[in-house]
């Protein structure tokens, strides 16, 4: 049974001893967070009902996830992973034990709720960083692009279970009993990270090491990356759009449903946008990115998203926006849903792999630090942003839900423009690319070495037609920006088979108008 679940999940004999407690981390975090956002979300709604707390509570989040991703992002190269780690989740299982068992130190009581509403993003990211640099220091970069879609079944599964079971844990106990199991889940995944640590990461590199292999970039210095900079920008609007959509589907649920059902709903609705999202990475994601490339790829979540946005205006006008409507009301607060849904899951299924290869061009060297800093910093400053545009909505009297719903459209059509512009400099870094590692081929010559790309290399130059397509299909699936590259230099080929390969490939990519308008990517290529 479990030979065939390591043979699914891609995972080798000798990985097991490190997968097996990961992919139980894994479960551990998604029931942690899945458990938190439900408790921290319901609790909020039945104690603040106005629309300036919920936006100032988006802005303290984001604030609150700024300064904590901002202190990770420092200490990671000054202090040992480990340690880094054991700080950041001993400060949370002390937070999280705060909001279950603090109610009694606060005159109001109502602030622990408050506090624990705050608290999701910035323990949301922590504890993803954690587990991902804990994933990265595990794994080679050739084990890590192939278990990287397997270790997030642990977090799949937990956030399934979870989600599904709250409505009926619920039946016996209130809902702030959430926070029970949110504390016992993390004290389980830091317990699993110490056993982790102790026994793989400890005896991995060391902080000089780490020092040399992954470099740090202040903020100043990686906003002066263009392409970093274009990274950032989309990373930021795709937050804040999100946010605006959380905002008006956290306030139609506060008003069409009883207090009482809301966690109910929340657990249900966040358990499909789960569901969704896993159906349409597993069958869809892959084959768009393969058939029509990233461009495209990171066009689909604006697109529909701003198409059910703009179906909520429409038919939020038509028949009704608040509860004035009546049970019209329902009809718009099923279009905010389905935004809300398409836009989460879509993120998840697409968004963030596309984002991780358009990490691949940046200097490998800066590669972690970079990622970090958009998974964490550059996140939360999209919350942070989102909460102040909305505050600021909010100031100028525009209370209306629907006014929300009407500015969610222009940040999907910048959405939209980013993600072309970032595509074009995505193309731009990889022809500097070339070029720099044109110059130094030139410098020196060095003995190849056994590396993953020399090895699909060796196989693309083959004289055999069988063997360059083979190598061009894995070429595909594990270094995709070197594919693109190798598109480009056999598309003249003298071999009739890699040549019809090279340009259905190219056509399907959309590459064959960038490489009439730019020879020079082909001669860099070639």
């Amino acid at each position: 049974m479990l030979v065939r679940l390591y043979k699914a999940l891609a995972i080798e004999p000798d990985e097991t001893g490190k997968m097996n407690p990961l992919l139980l981390m894994g479960f551990f975090m998604g029931m942690f967070i899945a458990c938190l956002s439900v408790a921290a979300q319901s609790l909020f709604l039945l104690h603040f009902q106005t629309q300036e707390q919920l936006a100032t509570a988006f802005v303290l989040s984001g604030l609150s996830a700024q300064v904590a991703t901002f202190i990770y992002n420092f200490l990671q190269n000054r202090i040992p992973f480990i340690l880094l780690g054991t700080l950041n989740l001993v400060t949370i299982i002390g937070l999280t034990a705060l909001v279950e068992f603090g109610e009694p130190f606060f005159e109001n009581p109502d602030t622990i709720h408050y506090i624990g509403f705050i608290l999701i993003l910035p323990f949301t990211f922590i504890t993803l960083l954690v587990f991902w640099g804990s994933f990265g220091r595990l794994f080679t970069l050739r084990q890590s692009k192939r278990l990287m879609g397997s270790v997030d079944v642990g977090f799949l599964i937990a956030s399934l279970i979870a989600f599904f079971s709250i409505p009926q844990i619920l039946q016996y106990v209130e809902t702030a009993a959430l926070y029970t199991i949110s504390l016992a889940s993390i004290i389980g995944y830091f317990l699993l990270y110490i056993y982790l640590s102790a026994k793989y990461i400890s005896a991995g590199l060391s902080l000089e090491q780490e020092k040399e292999r992954h470099k740090n970039l202040s903020i100043v210095q990686l906003f002066k990356v263009k392409y970093v900079l274009y990274m950032s920008a989309f990373v930021v609007i795709t937050m804040v759009g999100l946010r605006f959509v959380d905002f008006s589907f956290l306030q139609t649920t506060q008003i069409y449903f009883e207090d009482a059902y809301v966690p109910t709903f929340l657990s249900y609705f966040e358990a499909v946008v789960v569901i969704f999202s896993f159906l349409f990475q597993t069958l869809a994601a892959d084959r768009i990115i393969a058939m029509y490339g990233m461009r495209v790829a990171s066009f689909i979540n604006p697109i529909l998203t701003g198409l059910f946005t703009i179906g909520a205006l429409l038919l939020g006008l038509s028949f009704g926006y608040t509860s004035a409507a009546g049970e019209s009301f329902v009809i718009f607060f099923i279009m905010v849903a389905m935004s809300k849904l398409v836009m989460q899951a879509t993120r998840e299924a697409i968004d963030e792999p596309v984002m991780k290869l358009y990490m691949l061009p940046v200097d490998s060297e800066h590669r972690l630090d970079v990622q970090t800093k958009l998974e964490g910093t550059i996140l939360a400053l999209g919350n942070l942003l989102a909460g102040l545009l909305i505050l600021v909505i909010l100031k100028v009297q525009l209370t209306e839900l629907i006014y929300f719903t009407l500015f969610a459209i222009p940040l999907f059509v910048i959405w939209y423009f980013l993600a072309n512009r970032l595509n074009k400099t995505y193309r731009l870094t990889l022809q500097n690319a070339l070029t720099k590692s044109k110059d130094k081929s030139t410098e020196t010559k060095s003995d190849k070495a056994f590396t993953v790309n020399n090895v699909l290399e060796v196989e693309v130059n083959s004289a055999a037609e069988e063997k360059v397509i083979f190598g061009l299909k894995l070429m595909e699936k594990l270094e995709p920006a070197v594919f693109e590259t190798s598109l480009v230099r056999l598309v003249d080929s003298d071999l009739r088979k890699v040549r019809e390969f090279a340009r259905d490939r190219i056509s399907l990519l959309g590459l064959d108008q960038d490489i009439s308008q730019n020879a020079e990517i082909k001669s860099l290529a070639i």
